[in-house]
């Protein structure tokens, strides 16, 4: 490079240099622009695939197999409100039993009552 400066100007081999150093420079960045495109690319490529997979994967899941869970959870909830109505249901059908008991014991008290108020009447 130095043949290149002999017997020119300051001013001339500023201008060369500058010349060579901008396009270096530009060079570098279309390098860099292909590089970074050409990454860019891989990472879509990668992505692409990964997305195809996915794809893929949900489409050939069984759809029994993923209700399958949720078919079982919701028969085990009918089953533990069957259990529970019916528990509330026996609850509710023995208080109405005991309240009807009571009632007839009341009844029988106020007819001895009676019977005993008559009585006591006519004794006196």
């Amino acid at each position: 490079m130095s043949k290149n400066f002999r017997g020119r100007s300051a001013k001339s081999i500023e201008t060369t240099l500058l010349r060579n150093a901008h396009k270096n420079i530009a060079e570098d960045l279309i390098l860099s622009k292909v590089s970074t495109k050409e990454n860019y690319r891989g990472e879509m490529k990668i992505k692409r695939k990964t997305i195809f997979d996915l794809t893929h994967t949900y489409n050939s899941l069984d759809e029994t197999k993923m209700l399958q869970p949720l078919t079982e959870i919701s028969n085990e909830l009918r089953k533990f409100e069957a259990k529970s109505s019916n528990y509330f249901e026996d609850g509710s059908k023995q208080t109405s039993i005991e309240i009807e008991q009571l009632n007839a014991r009341v009844v029988e008290a106020e007819t001895k009552l009676k019977t005993v108020v008559t009585r006591i009447k006519k004794k006196l």
